[in-house]
């Protein structure tokens, strides 16, 4: 994949910066190319954009997926609306920099 191919709020961007992140708490190591081909395939496949064919729940805001809608699939009671998921995913990305933040400098202040 491209670099810079998906959007900028596209929660597969998070899956990749999530296995990038272990990664280097894993080895020390940054990612090779490779395995982030790997990481992004695998995004690809997990977190996929179907068009809504009947009428779906989003589990996030519990509003209904409308047929012709789009939504990520995550398998049967984990179907959200594409922007409720990606939001979702970038909410959760700042609160985990956050804490890492606070936890890389015990004497930083907190605001």
């Amino acid at each position: 994949m491209k670099e810079g191919t998906w959007p900028k709020n596209d929660v597969r961007r998070a899956f990749v910066a999530g296995a990038k992140w272990w990664e280097f708490k894993r080895t020390g190591a940054t990612m090779w190319q490779s395995d982030q081909t790997l990481a992004e395939e695998e995004a690809t496949r997990r977190y996929k954009i179907r068009t809504c064919q009947t009428m779906h729940e989003c589990c996030l805001c519990k509003e209904t997926i409308r047929c012709g809608q789009n939504y990520r699939d995550g398998g049967y009671g984990r179907r959200a609306h594409v922007e409720c998921a990606d939001n979702n995913m970038i909410e959760k990305k700042e609160k985990v920099i956050a804490i890492q933040c606070d936890d890389a400098d015990p004497m930083r202040e907190s605001f």
